[in-house]
């Protein structure tokens, strides 16, 4: 294919974080605008304000709930660049006629089952998380023109996908550039830091790290599908022969508002629970993107630890990037991307998963011996120039600028040929049948919820009868106790009454008995004098 003269138009639309502080989606698209920006005209979008002015791309920020201003601001581009949720959120950007790039960098279907599972969540919460997910992404697959992924094991993954879809197929495979048409391996590259600079960041009283002290560097965050914890029971063991090691988290905090992340506050209770002091640190502070090279500069060895899991084997750690910027040897679980990249090229060593005492052994070797680090350092080193930006942009350079009906906003219809057409018709079926299958499986759930209501409505009836039965017997039963009542109080009253007569009679008694006695002793009175007559 031959190249356009003049300069194809692309809109990078993000949900991250541009400026000061950023994650890693962040770093991926300021670093993708800049170098795009060296071919093409660039308008880079996030959902937050850019906190920075970038020479040569257009940057502002959107929201979904205002589309308006971004149709009008994008609706003339020639490609679109979407990852994650955003098409989600932005349904109608695969109807602009532009060319859709969508970036599967990050295998977010196997993040999420990390996180949800982690998080405690019940399995048919993490069910229907996944199904989301699931969705999100077969919405992507239909609605993409170009795919971007970061490693050949993503490659592998995504052309999987795109088999099951329909849109590879001979046309794709005979064609001349066959699934490369289709998915272009793109990278995270590596940040621009001087081979040769100096750190200040990390050997202050601040942290407690000494000059002498030997410091593994863990630089990126705590996710529910990283291991810390088997590295800070290896710094348990470490500690009881070595007292100048130290293990230092780079930002326990995060750019971005995101899901909450138990493994941060398990690590830090761990370390607690082991006693490790000032053996194990956790950075409060967000270091910035800017900064932090000095606290990388400071380190010995960069250490990344994950569990075994298909968010491991599909990822693709860009901490890992920073290391090499710096030429640190390097410390690995075995199973990722870089953990094979490290074992081909010798720059540090990949150990078995939640393997502590393997970890260990590794921590007091590499410690230990200085040359070693050094020599590891220096294959880490030579390492840069493959993830340069250059580098690992230029398939996407290439796709925009050689597609065929880039310069026209309708480059769906226009230059395509009669295959592309009905795999466009057969793309746009899909999803219309996707869309119809989510209806129906939405509408069945409905059914089934109004079936469970009449049933509980049943059941209330039911049970209204009951009470309204036990009601009746209680009422019963009450006039019963009241009539009882009445006729205890009359029972009472009676025999109040025969007391009170019982009473007039005693008391008529005690007169007569009064009477007789005053009687009797008039008559032994008037006896006596009688006699003494």
């Amino acid at each position: 294919m031959t190249r356009r003269e003049d300069p194809p138009r692309v809109a990078l639309l993000t949900e991250a974080r541009i400026g000061t502080k950023m994650g890693g989606t962040g770093i991926r698209y300021l670093e993708i605008a800049r170098e795009l920006s060296r071919h093409l005209e660039v308008l880079l979008g996030s959902l937050y304000e850019i906190e920075m002015d970038l020479e040569g791309i257009e940057t502002f920020s959107w929201q979904a709930s205002e589309d308006g201003p971004l149709r009008r601001r994008i609706q003339e581009v020639d490609f679109v660049l979407v990852h994650g949720f955003v098409l989600d959120k932005l349904p109608w950007v695969g109807n602009l006629g532009a060319r859709v790039v969508v970036d599967l960098y990050c295998p977010f279907v196997f993040e999420n089952s990390e996180v949800f599972r982690d998080r405690g969540e019940s399995f048919e919460t993490r069910a229907e998380v996944h199904g989301r997910d699931r969705d999100v992404l077969l919405r992507q697959l239909e609605a993409g023109d170009f795919f971007l992924c970061t490693s050949g094991r993503q490659r592998d993954w995504i052309l999987g996908l795109l088999t099951a879809t329909g849109q590879l197929g001979p046309d794709v495979l005979e064609s001349s550039r066959g699934p490369d048409s289709l998915v272009g391996i793109v990278p995270t590259g590596l940040a621009k830091m001087d081979a040769r600079g100096s750190g200040g960041a990390l050997r202050t009283d601040r942290y407690g790290i000494g000059t002498e002290d030997v410091v593994l560097i863990w630089g990126g965050g705590v996710w529910s599908w990283l291991d810390a914890e088997t590295i800070i029971r290896a710094m348990a063991r470490v500690r009881r022969n070595r007292q100048d090691v130290k293990l230092f988290f780079l930002s326990r905090k995060t750019a971005e508002s995101v899901i909450g992340m138990p493994a941060v506050q398990r690590a830090i209770d761990l370390a607690t629970d082991l006693d490790l002091g000032d053996a194990v640190i956790f950075n409060d502070e967000y270091v910035t993107y800017a900064d932090r090279e000095a606290y990388l500069r400071d380190a010995d060895i960069g250490v990344s630890s994950h569990l075994e899991t298909l968010e491991s084997h599909f990822s693709f750690r860009s901490r890992m990037l920073d290391y090499l910027s710096v030429g640190l040897p390097i410390l690995t679980s075995e199973g990722d991307f870089f953990a094979d990249l490290v074992e081909r090229h010798g720059f540090g060593e990949t150990l078995p998963v939640g393997d502590a005492g393997a970890w260990a052994r590794a921590i007091e070797g590499l410690a230990g011996d200085p040359e070693r680090r050094r020599r590891l350092g220096a294959r880490s080193l030579a390492r840069r120039e493959d993830f340069t930006w250059e580098r690992c942009v230029a398939p996407l350079v290439e796709y925009c600028l050689t597609s065929p009906g880039a310069s026209s906003p309708r480059g769906r219809l226009i230059g395509w040929s009669t295959s592309e057409e009905l795999r466009s018709i057969e793309r746009e079926y899909s999803t219309t049948a996707a869309y119809a299958r989510k209806l129906e499986a939405e509408l069945a759930e409905l059914r089934q919820q109004v079936r469970e209501h009449d049933e509980e409505r049943q059941r209330g009836r039911s049970y209204a009868r009951h009470l309204e039965s036990e009601l009746s017997g209680l009422k019963r039963e009450a006039r019963e106790i009241e009539e009882e009542r009445r006729q205890a109080r009359s029972y009472v009253r009676h025999l109040e009454s025969e007391l009170s007569q019982l009473k007039e009679s005693e008391l008529e008694a005690k007169e007569y008995v009064a009477g007789l006695e005053a009687a009797l002793g008039q008559r032994t009175e008037s006896s006596e004098v009688e006699g003494e007559g």
